[in-house]
């Protein structure tokens, strides 16, 4: 079995250093976070051009990702990307023309 022993100023420092390390992971977390935005429903019904009835829908059936507060529904610019890849539609007028 392996022992270490540590004086009380070298565990003191251990510790700072470990605590220090683990903020500074969390703050680097934090900052990625707060550099997406967040859309209202009002700034998503004019960016997608749709009713509150149509971004409902969306919502309900699991089309577009959203976070809830009280009665308030928030949208990340991922939830938004995800939702627009998902329902993309490819060209197919070129495909003709090459033929």
């Amino acid at each position: 079995m392996l022992s270490i022993n540590f004086n009380n100023d070298e565990f003191e420092k251990l510790i700072r250093k470990v605590v220090h390390e683990e903020l500074d992971t969390a703050q680097d977390c934090l900052n990625k976070a707060s550099q997406k935005p967040l859309y209202t429903n009002k700034e998503l019904l004019e960016l997608l051009d749709v009713n509150s009835k149509t971004l409902k829908k969306y919502r309900d059936n699991g089309w577009l990702g959203y976070s809830q507060a009280g009665d308030k529904f928030f949208y990340s610019a991922d939830d938004l990307n995800h939702f627009l890849s998902m329902t993309h539609q490819e060209a197919f007028a070129w495909n003709y023309a090459s033929k």
